[in-house]
């Protein structure tokens, strides 16, 4: 350690590594280096008094490929907002240019990300030595510099991918390594998905942790906010008590919750409807239902269930219900409308509820 002055607070260090040797070739009197994360390693040797030159290594111990049961998009705007703020406009005036793709790893190991391409809309290939902690998310951007002026430079970006996300419909693949597909689905901006990201916000993965089937509408959502959260979730947590009444409005606060607003109210409850939908077939009538979403509630999902008698027995409608229509509302909030995929015959009657399945992760 040296200290020119003593007075000083600046201190530079001298720092050398020796690795000792015992004269018998078998015995060594330096330990061994172990690593229990991912670490980048970088050394030079020093020999009659000159340095070599700097030789870096990535030791991924307890790394494992980038999979299908491990890696997910977890977000992406693929229409964003027009750029408006002096900083955005300074480097684009394309909306396209603040496009972004974001990867989780949802497994418990770091992964290895080498050679990892997304193709589809857009193309990008991930570079040898890069890997992604459990539970890390990182970013594919269209411009770094249009990203950085919209959402600052704290996010992960890994790179920049060429092409762009259609605003209408586009697909998105992962592969690994060997060509092997890690995920690939196709989106749109009209029923049954989501509509809202047409408006500038982005599209979310609900529950990724559980690795929902990407191609199914109803496991996306809209982002709370305009331009959506790269490099983080906007889910929030339910953190009272589920059948506790705290405000008085004569519905549970779970419920207050997951629907951010009262059922009670004719203003803001559960409406249900009849849609005649014209087909080739002829015109066809569809029972539909509205009703008020927390988007920020993923913890809380909202599942609609059908019966033919009122005392059941009843079924989850996932895979019998579309997404029609998506009113975005103040707070986060949005008003969702669902038809039901199997028309009404004309002598048939059904019944329909909501519960709100609580999830604790």
């Amino acid at each position: 350690i040296h200290q020119s002055d003593a007075n000083s607070s600046d201190i530079s260090f001298d720092v050398e590594l020796i690795g000792m040797t015992h004269a018998e070739a078998a015995v060594q009197t330096t330990g061994p280096l172990f690593f229990s994360s991912p670490t980048r390693l970088m050394a030079r040797a020093r020999r009659n008094g000159e340095w070599s030159a700097l030789q870096e290594a990535l030791f991924l111990p307890d790394a494992v490929p980038a999979a299908a049961g491990n890696l997910v998009v977890s977000q992406f705007c693929y229409r964003p907002p027009e750029p408006t703020l002096a900083a955005e406009v300074a480097v684009s005036t394309d909306r396209d240019d603040f496009e972004f793709l974001e990867l989780l790893n949802i497994g418990p190991a770091p992964l290895d990300m080498a050679g990892v391409q997304v193709t589809g809309g857009i193309a990008y290939a991930f570079p040898a030595g890069q890997y992604l902690d459990p539970g890390q998310r990182t970013l594919l951007v269209r411009s770094q510099a249009a990203f950085h002026a919209r959402y600052g430079s704290e996010s992960s970006v890994e790179g920049e991918y060429q092409g762009r996300l259609a605003n209408d419909t586009d697909s998105i693949l992962l592969r690994d390594a060997t060509g092997t597909t890690i995920l690939a689905f196709t989106y749109t901006d009209r029923s049954p998905w989501p509509g809202s990201p047409n408006q500038g916000f982005a599209l979310v993965l609900q529950h990724p942790s559980r690795n929902p089937d990407p191609n199914e509408p109803l496991h996306w959502r809209s982002s709370v906010a305009t331009g959506g959260t790269p490099g983080h979730s906007d889910a929030s947590r339910f953190l009272g008590v589920a059948d506790a009444d705290a405000n008085g409005n004569g519905q549970a606060d779970l419920f207050d919750y997951a629907f951010g607003a009262s059922l009670l109210s004719s203003d803001t409850g559960i409406e249900v409807g009849v849609e005649e939908v014209v087909t080739a077939t002829g015109t066809h009538s569809h029972l539909t239902l509205s009703h008020p979403r927390n988007l920020a509630a993923d913890d809380a999902p909202v599942v609609l269930e059908t019966a033919e008698h009122i005392a059941g027995p009843w079924r989850a409608a996932t895979g019998r219900v579309v997404l029609v229509e998506e009113n975005r509302l103040d707070g986060g909030l949005a008003r969702l409308t669902f038809r039901l995929a199997e028309p009404m015959a004309a002598d048939s009657r059904a019944f329909l509820r909501l519960t709100v399945d609580f999830k604790t992760r």
